[in-house]
Formats: C-alpha cells, sequence, structure tokens
C-alpha cells in the first residue's frame, strides 16, 4: 500500500465521488435546476402551435386550452363564414383527401345529407 494513504483497505470500493455535500434534490447550478413549467406550451421544442394529427381519422385536430379539440377543417370553416357552425352542419372534403383543408375543397352539408354523399343510393334495378 502506498505511503500516505490512510483507511484504504484492499477491495475497499471508493464511493466518495467529490461530491457529497450536495443532498438530495439540490442542484449544482440554477441553470440546471429544472424548473416546473419552463418547457411546456408554447416553449417547448415539441410545440407546433397546437396541431396534433389523428392517425385513426386521418385528420388534423387542433388542441385547445380547454383540453378539447376541434377538426382543423371545421376552424377553416368557421373562420371564413365568421361564426361558428351548427352542431347539425359538417365539413365535407370534396375531393375525399381528409388532409385536404383547404377553403376550396370544404363545403357545409347536413348530417342526414353527408352519408348519402358518401354512399349514394342505388337506384331502382340497379345492381350493385
Amino acid at each position: 500500500m502506498p505511503k500516505g494513504v490512510k483507511g484504504f483497505k484492499i477491495g475497499h470500493s471508493v464511493r466518495n465521488t467529490g461530491r457529497t455535500h450536495i443532498k438530495k434534490g439540490q442542484h449544482f447550478s440554477p441553470a440546471t435546476e429544472f424548473k416546473k413549467g419552463d418547457n411546456t406550451g408554447e416553449k417547448s421544442y415539441r410545440y407546433n402551435g397546437g396541431l396534433c394529427f389523428d392517425k385513426r381519422k386521418n385528420r388534423w385536430l387542433i388542441w385547445c386550452r380547454d383540453n378539447t379539440y376541434v377538426a382543423f377543417a371545421r376552424a377553416v370553416m368557421e373562420s371564413a363564414l365568421k361564426r361558428q357552425l351548427e352542431s347539425f352542419e359538417l365539413v365535407h372534403h370534396r375531393d375525399n383527401d381528409s388532409t385536404n383543408d383547404e377553403l376550396s375543397n370544404l363545403k357545409i352539408v347536413s348530417r342526414a345529407i353527408h352519408p348519402q354523399i358518401h354512399k349514394p343510393r342505388l337506384k331502382k334495378g340497379a345492381k350493385e
């Protein structure tokens, strides 16, 4: 054993990393400390204006501050009309591409008419 090293035995593991004066929960510098709320919302690196893509329905959604969402196509139509749409009004995509939310591609239809647009009824005598 080298001279000048007291209290060290062979097989003894060193656990002192030199920072034993820092208690659990303390940080070395205020700059490295995580501050709650500093990286949320608009300050987050993942923030994209509240837009998210719903893969199941293949459409864009806008997340609101009250944790609800609105379909982006519906928001575009409401903005163009400068009024909120009624609950019986639906926004139909003319080219049947739900990701194409251009105003020229959108049309307001009622809930009763919308299924007929997607699945037109067969005329009498017509075969499937």
